[in-house]
């Protein structure tokens, strides 16, 4: 099975919790969705500003969240594939990962560029009546320098990230989410660029 659509660079590519679409992320401004099952093409998401980095589906499967290079989080509703709302990052050009917490309560986004972004953690409140209204809370941010990726644990206690500071190491930061703190740091740089 294969998938064609994108033109250029595919930086990014997402499976819907259930595994029936999967999403992809283009250098050429635009986000495709397939079908799996059905092998078949569902929407071509057009119109961004910039080439999309990053995107990933909530827990529940009912939304996408996409990262571009202009600073944007976006929102959509997979099940009319409308946006649902976006956030403007201002102090970073390049969002550069998004994920959702296994429990959909938390969205988190890396941005990065030398000298300036960070992490960027808001809580999600979905409408349970209608699904067209998503609203995100920002919680205490755990970062303001740069980062390049993201990640939950599984059981949504931590938050961790790569720092973006251009030394030969980068170091991995853990935030504890339900104190909203950096957790100490013990074991040092970790990862070569």
């Amino acid at each position: 099975m294969v998938f064609t659509g994108n033109v250029g660079g595919v930086p990014g590519l997402a499976f819907s919790p259930e595994g029936r679409f999967i999403a992809s992320a283009g250098k050429d401004r635009s986000v495709r969705i397939w079908n799996v099952p059905n092998e078949t093409h569902v929407r071509s998401i057009t119109g961004f500003g910039e080439s999309i980095q990053t995107l990933a589906f909530s827990p529940k499967g009912d939304m996408l969240v996409t990262g571009d290079w202009s600073g944007a989080v976006r929102i959509w509703d997979t099940t009319t594939w409308d946006e649902l709302m976006t956030i403007e990052l201002s102090d970073g050009k390049c969002v550069w990962s998004v994920a959702f917490s296994a429990d959909g309560q938390y969205l988190a986004a890396s941005v990065g560029r030398p000298g300036r972004g960070g992490v960027y953690l808001w809580r999600v409140l979905r409408d349970q009546v209608s699904r067209a209204s998503v609203r995100v809370e920002p919680q205490h941010p755990p970062s303001v320098s740069p980062a390049v990726c993201i990640h939950f644990s599984q059981n949504c206690e931590l938050l961790a990230w790569v720092d973006d500071n251009n030394a030969p190491l980068r170091d991995v930061h853990i935030w504890n989410l339900k104190e909203s703190r950096e957790l100490p740091k013990t074991w040092g740089q970790a990862i070569e660029s």
